[in-house]
């Protein structure tokens, strides 16, 4: 019994030590600036104090509401800021999700450790915009028009586009 309490106690340290390793890594943080219907701008500062700024057309103050606030029509929430490690990006990502227009969504990727912090990715569904973390690798979901055009009644006029973020050169 002392044996398996031991080598419990190593994992649970090695799985902290794991997850504050990772945080450390994270130099910079973001804030949000101002938010209004349709309009939102987010900062992001890295370790030396330079800012970056970026401008989205959707209200993003229901990303820090510490009650979850849902979207009117849909019952959806309709925002989301988080900070997400991936195993290509140890040192961390911002992924902003939001309503866009009148009934889209979109994912925007930022990447604050690349020189003048840019979107390095931003996709707007005609309907959803969602992302996903498995295993490390970051995945991104949208749906698009379906070019193929079909007389069954039942047939999807939408299709689901799922991209894996970054791509992988092969």
């Amino acid at each position: 019994m002392k044996t398996k309490i031991k080598y419990f106690g190593l994992f649970a340290v090695f799985i902290i030590s794991t997850q504050l390793t990772a945080a450390e890594k994270i130099s910079w943080t973001w804030s949000l600036e101002h938010a209004e219907y349709l309009h939102s701008e987010l900062s992001i500062t890295n370790e030396s104090g330079i800012s970056s700024f970026f401008e989205f057309q959707c209200d993003l103050s229901s990303a820090i509401s510490k009650t979850e606030q849902r979207y009117p029509f849909t019952g959806e929430v309709p925002t989301k800021i988080d900070v997400v490690l991936t195993q290509a990006h140890p040192r961390g990502l911002l992924l902003i999700t939001c309503p866009f227009g009148a009934h889209s969504g979109q994912v925007t990727i930022i990447d604050p450790n690349v020189k003048g912090n840019k979107m390095v990715l931003q996709k707007t569904g005609s309907y959803f915009a969602s992302w996903e973390l498995n295993a490390g690798q970051l995945s991104i979901h949208y749906d698009t028009p379906s070019k193929h055009q079909s007389n069954d009644a039942y047939a999807a006029p939408f299709k689901t586009v799922v991209i894996e973020w970054p791509q992988v050169k092969k």
